[in-house]
């Protein structure tokens, strides 16, 4: 599962910036190929490598830098990985707070079916799963040149990962430090918390290895929905893959609010 997700990744890569990307496979300096689950920034504030004490899962691997990478790759991709071009301090004040509910509301009413999140032979559904595993509130950057009237800026969306919260996220990752150089609006879409299972992986522990089965639907280290957990088994299973799916529809709602 892990070797195939990571190839998809690399695959999907590969058709965006026209070649093959350098992958790090067990010799970089830095450590960072042993950081496991995890995003790497210069503002982590958690070990490069894995070791069982992660808090935040945004790991701090020397001036190793995914968000200033990617979005090189995204929307510069011809030029050189210059780190003079990072901003280095974004105070935590200017990533703002915005309402998901409204949207996510407009989207239950639509087509609210999910799954239930309780335990398969006690079915039954929380608030949380209700609104998709979704958060009342997420948050978002606005750096200096796209706060003028009439600035024209991209929207970029961050997705936390499982385990995380969205606004420590929004604060440590390291998109704000580039989102002015890039002229980027960063959204960071929030899913609920929720207590998480022990262990450094996304999914249950190894004593369960049907975590990535459809039928699993707790949700508890809150990941995106990359399984199907949201999804019945009819009529709409499978949805998670699609523009359908309840989550990716609500985050097309913010993109366009936030493009008003």
């Amino acid at each position: 599962m892990v070797k195939e997700s990571g190839q998809a990744s690399i695959d999907f890569l590969t058709a965006l910036i026209g070649k093959p990307p350098i992958i790090d496979r067990g010799n970089a300096v830095d450590g960072s190929d042993r950081a496991g689950h995890g995003f790497i920034s210069p503002d982590g504030t958690d070990s490069c490598q894995s070791d069982g004490k992660e808090k935040s899962y945004v790991r701090r691997c020397g001036a190793e830098d995914n968000a200033g990478k990617l979005l090189l790759a995204i929307y510069d991709p011809g030029s050189n990985y210059d780190s003079s071009k990072r901003v280095k301090i974004i105070p935590g004040t200017e990533v703002w707070e915005f309402k998901q509910q409204p949207l996510i509301d407009k989207i239950r009413k639509s087509d609210g079916k999910v799954a239930a999140d309780g335990i398969w032979w006690l079915p039954f559904s929380t608030e949380r799963r209700k609104n998709f595993d979704m958060a009342d509130t997420g948050y978002l950057y606005v750096p200096p040149s796209c706060r003028s009237i009439g600035s024209r800026c991209r929207i970029h969306v961050a997705l936390h990962g499982c385990k995380q919260t969205a606004k420590e996220f929004a604060v440590t990752a390291g998109y704000n430090n580039w989102a002015d150089y890039y002229k980027v609006i960063v959204i960071y879409p929030a899913l609920g918390p929720q207590k998480s299972l022990d262990g450094e992986v996304c999914a249950m522990p190894a004593a369960f290895p049907i975590a990535d089965s459809s039928w699993v639907k707790p949700n508890p280290n809150a990941c995106w929905d990359w399984w199907g957990y949201l999804d019945d088994e009819t009529p709409q299973a499978k949805r998670y893959l699609t523009r359908k799916a309840p989550q990716i529809r609500v985050i097309e709602s913010i993109i366009v609010e936030a493009t008003r």
